[in-house]
């Protein structure tokens, strides 16, 4: 499995928390929505190792960055819809994007999706492009519980594990317990804003093993702080160094603060990114009652090619003809109804849908229910 960059998870935590927050208020799915549209620059320090005044929880606090030096690089940040990435098709129940351009030394532009409903904030996809390479990981992971509020706390989990335990395998897993933990006025360069202050205690685990035995295991903690706005999202990020414990560290891995917010300008061509790869994404819904509504099936294409989408029996009957044509560059939405050629509802079960294009094909099963 693909294990994240920590330079790509550190710019993804700073910017991809956007909550809206004040003194003791309620944070909706509405106000994380809110900031599609926009484009942030953040100024992030590089040195790994910078003198902080993180202060500590609680109501009523002032924490003041207006002269803080900071040593490093901008990245730029724009929130957008999935239908103007180029990997929406691998994510359909997205509907919150963020688009992070990196201009170090590995160049490239990064998608977080994310859904955003009512009840949670999940993140369920990361995709990250650069010169010569396209790596897509598929996430499952809740940002935070909706509504948000100060004091509110949760745990999540995640776990990678690259090779097989059976010969040689790598496996780390990370523990993050997440608080609300204070909320007060945070002093910028951009002016005073009120802000909730989001605690991140983080706990790294890895183990090796060497055929089916463990070999070395180690662990260790760090404490990464965000101060969330409702004008700006995330305006600014602190993560302490590893083996830290002490929730009132002075010395930070690293630091970002918020440079500007403004309305994006639309990019016309934006919409129509050629994707780096074919792509036939899982349907949504998926178990789908054939009388509830029809299912949505995404593909892409790289180039130009003759399309054909079809549904299968696992006998390998088709029972479905969605698309057969010419179609050029781009992403597609096509819907199943349950139905067969000729109209006739199909029994409930398991039915395979293949994209055959030019010399590609690919499968996927996807169940049908009443």
């Amino acid at each position: 499995m693909f294990k994240r960059d920590t330079r790509l998870v550190a710019v993804f935590a700073f910017c991809l928390l956007p909550l809206a927050a004040q003194a003791q208020i309620t944070i909706t799915n509405t106000d994380i929505l809110s900031l599609l549209g926009k484009t942030q620059i953040t100024r992030d320090d590089t040195t790994g190792s910078v003198v902080v005044n993180v202060g500590t929880s609680g109501a009523n606090r002032t924490w003041d960055f207006r002269t803080q030096a900071l040593a490093g690089e901008n990245t730029t940040s724009q929130y957008v819809q999935p239908q103007a990435t180029p990997f929406a098709a691998e994510f359909p129940q997205a509907n919150f994007v963020q688009k992070v351009a990196f201009q170090n030394g590995s160049s490239g532009t990064g998608y977080l999706y994310s859904s955003v409903a009512a009840n949670a904030w999940t993140q369920v996809g990361l995709a990250v492009t650069s010169q010569d390479t396209t790596f897509i990981d598929d996430l499952n992971e809740l940002v935070a519980p909706l509504p948000a509020q100060y004091n509110q706390s949760w745990t999540v989990t995640t776990a990678d594990t690259i090779g097989d335990l059976a010969t040689f395998a790598f496996i780390t897993k990370t523990v993050s317990v997440r608080t609300f933990d204070a909320w007060g006025t945070i002093r910028l360069p951009l002016g005073d804003l009120n802000c909730l202050r989001l605690r991140n205690n983080d706990t790294d685990y890895s183990q090796t093993y060497f055929g089916g035995t463990l070999f070395s295991s180690d662990s260790s903690k760090s404490i990464t702080y965000l101060w969330i706005t409702r004008e700006h999202g995330a305006v600014a990020s602190v993560s302490s160094q590893e083996g830290e414990t002490n929730p009132n560290f002075t010395n930070a891995s690293s630091l970002s603060l918020l440079q500007s917010t403004s309305t994006a300008v639309e990019d016309p061509t934006a919409a129509n990114e050629i994707p780096n790869g074919f792509v036939l994404a899982q349907n949504y819904p998926n178990p789908f009652a054939r009388n509830a509504a029809a299912t949505t099936i995404r593909f892409a294409l790289p180039q130009a090619a003759f399309a054909e989408l079809a549904v299968f029996t696992l006998q390998g009957e088709r029972v479905r003809v969605l698309a057969a044509q010419m179609l050029a560059p781009g992403s597609y939405d096509f819907k199943w109804d349950g139905r067969d050629d000729a109209g006739r509802a199909l029994a409930s079960g398991t039915y395979l849908y293949r994209l055959k294009a030019g010399a590609t094909t690919k499968s996927r099963a996807l169940l049908l229910v009443k």
